[in-house]
């Protein structure tokens, strides 16, 4: 059997082979070659942020010198705020101080933003250039490569500054995610939790149960991973085969994601965690305009709470009112016409059916409703982290927690945590 399978992954017009495997680096290392065969290359660019350079590119880098592929590794600072035009400059002067030319390949290693960025890099030298999406976190795997989008931000803007360009290839080794966090796996699984949603069948029959095999503690193995891998490359191929730019029918991809991505900017949650409460939100609110029934949205909730998923902050006005301007900001206000006081989501009637009022699939929601939604989320998806910590052993690393947390806030989760779990007799219930 090979080691790594193959799909055809369609854009559009473009047909973008992706490979699948584990245990595969030099398998990706002889497919790089056969792109080679096809049209010359003198040398590989490594794309990687700090995190990935420690942790996975001397093993990549070693099947590549094992089959005698000329590189050079590329290193960027790590996280959201690197993802700028700085960045950009120092990529371009990088890999043209090391002899990159119109006959290289920028191979980007890492997550989302490492992705975005090399994937910029290499639409916009020497007009476009190939480049081969190696994906080293789950999320990006299975989403944020099976796009054509390549973007970086700017002046505070996520993704403001970019165009559409399509890889070469997409080479995926899942064993490279045994390192990352159960942040990660969870964010990973919040977009794969949307598309059940959205298409139900099958890609909920893979999903739910080993969702709630991994109850509490989400350690997929490689196979698993693989499973869910293919349903959410299906998902994407699915719509963006007749909407290369997601603009028409492939914009329920952003289910969740209007007040998602207000959550993820103002509580530093990750993305996939933040799309899964930003459902919660919807279906309050499809609930609530009488789109979605209580018995379907029992059935949807379940679903993303199997995802576990909390806020770390205890509800206050000034997070309200950060959640709600955010959401009035929201990217998806240019497609129906303004109404005031009305702001344009996308929702579901229930697992397996999106709510379609137009051909973009928005509905206009009365401000009162989505505050509603926001309160209602916000307080009841409230759990101090110190808890979440010591109880689940999750998530994210605490020297990755956002900087923002205040002394006040810190105190806050951990009186919490002292009164939850060290006195659990004489606490309420979190």
């Amino acid at each position: 059997d090979p080691s790594m399978e193959k799909f055809e992954f369609t854009i559009g017009d473009d047909v973008i082979p992706f490979y699948l495997g584990k245990q595969c680096f030099p398998d990706i290392a002889d497919e790089i070659i056969a792109i080679g065969k096809v049209q010359r290359f003198d040398r590989v660019f490594i794309g990687c942020d700090e995190n990935v350079n420690r942790l996975h590119v001397s093993m990549f880098v070693e099947a590549l010198q094992a089959k005698g592929i000329d590189h050079h590794v590329c290193v960027t600072k790590s996280g959201e705020k690197n993802k700028s035009m700085a960045s950009l400059d120092y990529i371009f002067g990088d890999l043209l101080s090391h002899d990159c030319t119109r006959n290289s390949i920028i191979i980007p290693f890492g997550g989302g933003i490492v992705g975005n960025m090399f994937g910029l890099a290499a639409a916009l030298l020497f007009r476009g250039i190939r480049f081969v999406h190696v994906p080293t976190t789950f999320l990006s795997a299975h989403d944020s490569v099976t796009s054509k989008k390549q973007a970086i931000n700017h002046t505070n803007l996520k993704n403001i500054v970019g165009t559409y360009y399509v890889p070469t290839a997409i080479m995926v080794n899942v064993s490279v995610f045994e390192t990352l966090t159960q942040d990660n796996l969870r964010s990973g699984s919040g977009e794969l939790t949307k598309n059940a949603v959205m298409f139900g069948g099958d890609h909920l029959s893979v999903l739910e149960p080993i969702l709630k095999r991994h109850a509490g503690n989400l350690c997929y193995t490689e196979d698993e991973i693989l499973a869910l891998m293919r349903m959410g490359i299906r998902a994407k191929g699915m719509l963006l085969k007749d909407d290369p730019k997601e603009r028409t029918t492939a914009i329920i991809f952003e289910y969740g994601h209007t007040v998602g991505h207000a959550v993820e900017l103002t509580y530093g949650v990750s993305h996939g965690c933040a799309v899964a409460l930003g459902m919660l939100a919807a279906s309050f609110i499809a609930n609530k305009m009488g789109i979605m029934s209580d018995a379907d949205r029992a059935a949807h909730d379940e679903l993303v709470g199997l995802l576990d998923v909390w806020l770390p902050l205890a509800p206050t006005p000034e997070l309200r009112a950060a959640v709600f301007k955010r959401v009035a900001g929201d990217n998806k206000r240019g497609y129906l016409p303004l109404k005031k006081g009305y702001f344009p989501m996308i929702l579901a009637k229930k697992i397996g059916e999106m709510h379609k009022p137009n051909k973009y699939y928005l509905e206009y929601v009365p401000e009162a409703v989505l505050r509603a939604a926001i309160e209602d989320l916000i307080t009841k998806r409230y759990k101090p982290m110190f808890a979440d910590i010591i109880t689940a052993q999750t998530v994210v690393p605490v020297k990755k927690r956002p900087q923002y947390l205040s002394h006040f806030a810190a105190t806050d989760m951990l009186a919490s945590w002292v009164s939850t779990v060290l006195f659990p007799t004489t606490s309420a219930a979190v």
